[in-house]
């Protein structure tokens, strides 16, 4: 790519941070929609048009759909807000896959917290699990948004959205035993990193400490910290929580996400009698 053109490019990439910063997105999402503007750039070899959209996109269809839509939505992102331009091509609709929550069964969490034996991460797995949080959220919860007395915690979600969460009250004393025994008693985070002073955890260290757990139990399964979060959603429905609660304390805006966890809860289903059971039955009693 000549040199001028990479100048333009970085000059809009500035400008892209700028505007998407100003627009107070997070920061997750303003690295995933750089990643993909700057790729689609260079695919366009410094030269954003619209008509290589639509190429651009099939050079990544051996993504995954959500992947795709991710693309997508960033590139179009690019040219409505940062080139001020009105969309004249037909964009196709990235169908998205329709798979189950991954979710884990009780029996297998509780082996998982008892086999982690250090404090911090055994409160980390049990909130987890417990409260229903996303990755994103658990690594960033700090003491002060900790209200015992409700047993509620105070959790910046999505688009910072701001959410009650409740905290179990399985790690209330937990919690409280780790507050007076931390090393790092200046920490805002009750999850702070041990390498980066006054600092939350990575996500990577959360993953590694389930992927730890799974391996000591010499379990032959994928646990990920989203896959307790499905776990908490689907063990609440079970337990008889009407979803619209569960929805507020996920922090879903709309309920159509929630009920998704309806399809794989196996109370009512385990309850369901199948057709051959009820004629072999009436068979029986016939007789």
């Amino acid at each position: 790519m000549p040199r001028m053109q990479e100048q333009k490019m970085e000059q809009e990439l500035k400008q892209f941070e700028e505007t998407i910063g100003i627009q107070r997105y997070s920061i997750a999402t303003s690295k995933t929609y750089r990643f993909h503007i700057k790729n689609f750039l260079k695919f366009c070899s410094g030269k954003p048009a619209q008509d290589r959209i639509k190429p651009y996109l099939y050079h990544l269809s051996k993504y995954k759909p959500s992947s795709l839509n991710t693309a997508k939505y960033s590139i179009l992102y690019f040219f409505k807000d940062i080139l001020n331009q009105e969309i004249n091509v037909n964009i196709p609709v990235i169908k998205k896959e329709k798979l189950l929550p991954r979710t884990v069964n009780r029996d297998i969490i509780k082996k998982i917290i008892d086999v982690t034996t250090n404090l911090k991460h055994k409160i980390l797995i049990k909130f987890l699990y417990g409260s229903g949080l996303r990755l994103g959220e658990i690594v960033k919860v700090r003491w002060n948004e900790l209200d015992f007395e409700n047993k509620l915690v105070l959790v910046k979600g999505k688009g910072n959205k701001e959410r009650f969460a409740k905290i179990p009250n399985n790690i209330i004393e937990d919690l409280k035993k780790y507050e007076q025994e931390r090393d790092n008693k200046k920490s805002v985070y009750i999850f702070d990193s041990l390498y980066r002073p006054y600092t939350h955890i990575s996500k990577r260290t959360v993953q590694q400490v389930i992927k730890n757990a799974i391996k000591k139990l010499k379990l032959d399964i994928k646990v990920s910290p989203h896959c307790l979060r499905h776990s908490y959603a689907t063990h609440s429905l079970e337990n008889g929580i009407d979803s619209r609660y569960i929805q507020k304390l996920l922090g879903h805006s709309n309920i159509r996400t929630t009920e998704r966890y309806m399809e794989v809860t196996k109370t009512n289903l385990a309850n369901i009698q199948s057709p051959l059971d009820v004629a072999f039955c009436v068979q029986f009693n016939t007789i």
